[in-house]
């Protein structure tokens, strides 16, 4: 049975057999992350590309795809039942394909779940299910980047670890647009093991990942608390813009919003870009 381990890939990980454990202990950035192998002679611990699933490979979860592919990260997803434009999407950001949650268990270090909102319980349930064919497992770590409430977050986080007592849930959120292959949005994490999946991550996300607390819960209320400003105010400008047009109005708004209210001014001509934006989320496989 392989070896699994999380590292940097900036300092290669260095392994050492753990006395007493049959584990490997993978030492690389600043935590060690301990991996489950069999005990074996030095000669034959090798050292794995890590591995990344992410379901579903939509807009935003493939994005990820050509960021993380370019250090080197081996990226996986499961396309069973998933609509052609998600296929494609998975194909031209690098996905391999493998077609079942079982391999997915048997083949990621690391699980994002980034669906629509409403599929996360789902996907956490399925996944809890394909526990009992999946062997190996060599998943470590599930993260639900979903846009869910604290508590759908930690009935997701009580599945899986019923399912997967060595799993590490952490709570997530993303804060921004797509990925590119220069950028990345904010993931904020929380969790018992937000801390070590941010050290783990955040090299291959160029630092774009803060652990904002201890408990699952904590990053789903920041990501909501995030989207209820910026979505809210964005929802009020095109109200108070639709109805200065209907009315004629529109570039006597602009004009006094410039003078007094600059700030809002800004939101308002920030808006076609989110409606774009919404468009796109709708258009997810």
């Amino acid at each position: 049975m392989a070896c699994r381990y999380g590292a940097n890939l900036r300092d290669p990980p260095r392994v050492r057999l753990a006395p007493d454990r049959g584990q490997v202990e993978s030492t690389s950035f600043q935590r060690t992350l301990v991996t489950y192998c069999p005990r074996s002679s030095p000669s034959t611990w090798s050292t794995m590309t890590p591995c990344i699933a992410i379901l579903a490979t939509g807009q935003m979860g493939a994005s990820f795809g050509p960021l993380l592919a370019s250090a080197g990260v081996r990226l996986v997803t499961n396309l069973t039942g998933r609509s052609p434009r998600t296929c494609a999407l998975a194909l031209e950001g690098g996905f391999e394909d493998l077609k079942t949650d079982s391999a997915i268990l048997s083949h990621a270090d690391v699980i994002l779940s980034v669906v629509v909102p409403s599929h996360a319980l789902a996907l956490a349930e399925r996944l809890a299910a394909a526990a009992s064919s999946a062997s190996p497992i060599r998943t470590r770590f599930f993260a639900d980047l979903n846009a869910i409430s604290p508590t759908t977050a930690s009935s997701i986080s009580s599945n899986l670890t019923t399912a997967l007592p060595h799993l590490r849930v952490v709570d997530g959120g993303i804060i921004g647009g797509p990925a590119s292959r220069s950028s990345s949005p904010l993931i904020v994490l929380s969790g018992s093991g937000a801390q070590e999946l941010h050290e783990l991550l955040g090299p291959w996300l160029l630092s774009r990942t803060k652990v904002v607390g201890d408990t699952v819960g904590q990053a789903s209320a920041m990501k909501l608390a995030y989207a209820s400003l910026s979505k809210g105010a964005n929802a009020l400008a095109l109200n108070a813009a639709m109805m200065a047009s209907r009315y004629g109005v529109g570039e006597a708004l602009e004009e006094e919003l410039g003078q007094s209210q600059p700030a809002m001014l800004k939101v308002m001509q920030g808006v076609p870009k989110s409606t774009a934006k919404v468009r796109l989320l709708r258009l997810g496989g």
